[in-house]
């Protein structure tokens, strides 16, 4: 599968520049596409709050076989890295990965990231309430909802000076991985019509195929919004009763007695139901 990013600017015009982007940022020491690091001359990193916002990050200090990555959900600004650390080993933010890591911070008044696990939230075959074998997963308490939601040791605070920025933005990174979830549901839709439309052409009951922008089904609507009474149906009913071979027939019976039976001289199949 491949997807072209298009100019929004420019309806139907690939965005070239977003590709030269892309491949300028594919580092190939480590294989993977990654922006510069901003630095002031001195060294020091320099933070800009622009290229954190809709972004996409991976750190750069660990599983360099297998990148990890992850949205930015907010910018931190009451918190850096000298911020205490949620946890009894470490003093600070700025310990944990220092110590951990051995990463080096040039900057401690930058704020810290608060980035949500991609992977988790891009898999949309099964529904999120269940695992990958089907069994339902627990449903947490209120409570426990609200802790998860308030704590800061349920949460993952990354350093931006110890990350790195993919080029693709959340909400592009976002469609595209959720286009195999999106074709594989259009997949199976397109195979239900298919077994339907044999059906119909088999049985010789439904319509083959379903009428076009031009066409209008025969639909009986109550518009007053109540329920009809069972003298106002009888006496004004319509049917549809079945199609062969891309022709439906309808039948329009009025003053019907109770009970009356209605059939239809349609070609059967070799299948009695």
């Amino acid at each position: 599968m491949l997807l072209v990013p298009l100019n929004k600017n420019v309806p139907g015009h690939v965005d070239w520049e977003f590709i030269d982007l892309v491949i300028k940022s594919y580092n190939t020491v480590e294989n993977v596409c990654r922006l510069e690091t901003r630095r002031k001359p001195n060294g020091m990193f320099d933070f800009n709050e622009l290229d954190y916002q809709n972004a996409v990050v991976m750190p750069s200090y660990r599983n360099f076989d297998h990148r990890q990555y992850y949205y930015v959900a907010d910018i931190c600004w009451d918190m850096r890295p000298t911020t205490d650390f949620p946890g009894e080993h470490f003093a600070t933010f700025a310990e944990y990965y220092t110590k951990k890591y051995g990463a080096k911070i040039t900057n401690y008044q930058q704020p810290l990231l608060d980035a949500d696990f991609s992977v988790m939230r891009l898999n949309l075959t099964i529904p999120r309430h269940v695992n990958f074998k089907g069994v339902p997963l627990p449903v947490p308490s209120a409570a426990k909802k609200k802790f998860f939601r308030e704590s800061n040791s349920q949460k993952q605070f990354l350093i931006p000076e110890l990350c790195f920025i993919h080029p693709f933005p959340a909400t592009f990174w976002h469609k595209a991985a959720s286009m195999p979830t999106i074709m594989h549901r259009v997949n199976q839709l397109l195979l239900a019509e298919e077994l339907r439309s044999q059906i119909a052409y088999d049985v010789g009951l439904g319509l083959l195929n379903f009428p076009t922008e031009n066409e209008k089904l025969i639909m009986d609507y109550n518009l007053s919004g109540g329920l009809r009474s069972e003298e106002e149906m009888n006496r004004n009913t319509s049917c549809i009763i079945g199609s062969y071979l891309n022709e439906t027939k309808i039948i329009e019976e009025h003053d019907l007695q109770p009970n009356s039976v209605i059939t239809s001289d349609l070609p059967r199949s070799d299948t009695d139901f």
